[in-house]
């Protein structure tokens, strides 16, 4: 197939005007064509149109809007493991999914308290709390540890409660749950959220 060659080359004064007419332009240009034949006319229309996209509230609402999106907590293109020498078998991104709310109540309670103390301040340490308590956990404000009651309270005073409580001790040496009999807990300290 060969390729004829065009058979007339464009004069420069030639006016191409026509070609810019309001119907061909789209929509977000001003109702009035720029006019090419007209430098200052073209540049006063180009200034107006530039201060119409300017002035437009929607980009301004967006851009407020994507402040609003919380930053992921890991860098996934950045992402490496700490220890190169892994087995290649195992994931090379953390697996997310992990971390979504509808997971955790899958978790045992010491995969929800490693959550909770080594994620603060995050919605991960929201939820595993949600879920402890959903568990049956209480925590204490002031001793900042979860307990769980046992069985039934043995005296009930108006400022502390005695009973067999489970204790999340989290203490370096131990890190387990510890049951303590007869143990007393003041009311103030039970975390009303």
């Amino acid at each position: 197939m060969s390729k004829s060659p065009i058979s007339k080359k464009p004069a420069e004064n030639e006016d191409f005007s026509d070609l810019f007419k309001m119907e061909m332009m789209p929509p977000a240009v001003p109702q009035q064509h720029i006019s090419l034949q007209n430098p200052k006319k073209a540049k006063n229309d180009i200034q107006q149109y530039n201060k119409i996209i300017e002035e437009d509230n929607i980009s301004r609402e967006f851009e407020q809007s994507m402040k609003m999106v919380p930053d992921l907590p890991f860098d996934f293109v950045q992402y490496q493991p700490e220890d190169e020498k892994i087995n290649p078998d195992f994931p090379k991104r953390p697996a997310m999914k992990l971390l979504q709310p509808e997971m955790f109540q899958y978790y045992d309670i010491y995969i929800l308290f490693y959550i909770f103390y080594y994620f603060p301040n995050s919605p991960y340490q929201y939820f595993a709390a949600k879920e402890l308590k959903s568990r049956g956990w209480t925590f204490l404000n002031e001793s900042q540890q979860w307990v769980h009651l046992i069985s039934h309270v043995y005296e009930t005073t108006d400022k502390d409660i005695i009973g067999k409580f489970e204790i999340f001790d989290r203490s370096p040496d131990v890190w387990d749950v510890v049951v303590r009999n007869s143990y007393s807990i003041s009311k103030q300290e039970i975390n009303k959220d």
